[in-house]
């Protein structure tokens, strides 16, 4: 771990210590960056020397200049070389940092996220969704409807990653708001499909098939066909409930379509569902 191997350096290299305050030092962040911090630090007073400095070279990973992001990473870069980290980018390192530290660091970066600019969005959203936990998730809702459509698709792909089924109704109308950009309404499915336990995403696309008429359900038909005859016993659900007739007429056609698509004779020429 990356804090463990800074430790050893800090015990074998007087200079070691040095080397990050110069570097600290040498960097134009101003002392409100690290406002707030000073209390986490204070609650692990049991924690090792280098705990302050390593928790305050961490934090610049996530600051939002982009500059001082890079900067940041060229200086873990250089100075850990012989570690044989795959480092190169924030994420990679925050991932190295013992679970203290990374909890702090995600923490500001949530933080940060709240009101950022474009850049920090492009930068911030994939490690919310593979670091955050569940106070950044309101925030990650907030961004499908950003104006860029780029932050939206990132942010759409970062909610299957974080695999939290409270994102679902909130995912669900972009099916219908992106009709017309079949990349993002792929993304959607697909982040959907794989959220909640027991296929409830599965279910919610189900629920959602059909339900408007000006919407194209090509991509979502496909999607649903790749699971074979085991989603039947969904379709057949959503059809027993349905109380529309039109809608119920549309799930029995696309019901019939699957079992007939998968089914094979056997010996005694019986169907048998894939």
């Amino acid at each position: 771990m990356l804090s463990t191997h800074i430790e050893q350096l800090w015990d074998q290299n007087p200079e070691f210590r040095q080397k990050i305050i110069q570097f600290l030092s040498s960097l134009d962040v101003s002392d409100d960056f690290y406002a707030g911090e000073e209390n986490k630090i204070e609650q692990h007073q049991n924690q090792p020397p280098s705990f302050e400095l390593i928790l305050k070279l961490g934090l610049l990973l996530v600051h939002p200049n982009p500059n001082i992001r890079n900067q940041a990473v060229n200086f873990y870069n250089q100075n850990f070389p012989s570690f044989g980290l795959q480092l190169f980018d924030p994420g990679n390192i925050i991932d190295e940092m013992p679970l203290t530290i990374k909890s702090i660091i995600v923490q500001k970066m949530i933080q940060n996220y709240k009101n950022a600019d474009s850049n920090y969005l492009n930068f911030a959203t994939f490690w919310l969704g593979m670091y955050g936990t569940e106070d950044c998730l309101p925030f990650l809702i907030k961004n499908l409807s950003h104006p860029s459509i780029g932050i939206v698709e990132q942010v759409i792909r970062t909610l299957g990653i974080y695999g939290s089924p409270r994102a679902i109704p909130y995912l669900l109308p972009l099916i219908h708001r992106f009709n017309d950009s079949p990349e993002i309404k792929k993304a959607v499915i697909e982040a959907v499909g794989i959220l909640g336990e027991e296929g409830i995403g599965i279910q919610s696309l189900i629920h959602e098939l059909y339900s408007k008429d000006n919407t194209d359900y090509d991509i979502l038909e496909d999607y649903l066909k790749s699971f074979g005859a085991r989603i039947l016993k969904y379709i057949s659900c959503e059809i027993e409930f349905e109380k529309e007739t039109e809608r119920k007429k549309k799930l029995q056609i696309f019901c019939n379509k699957i079992s007939h698509i998968y089914a094979i004779k056997n010996s005694q020429q019986y169907n048998i569902l894939l």
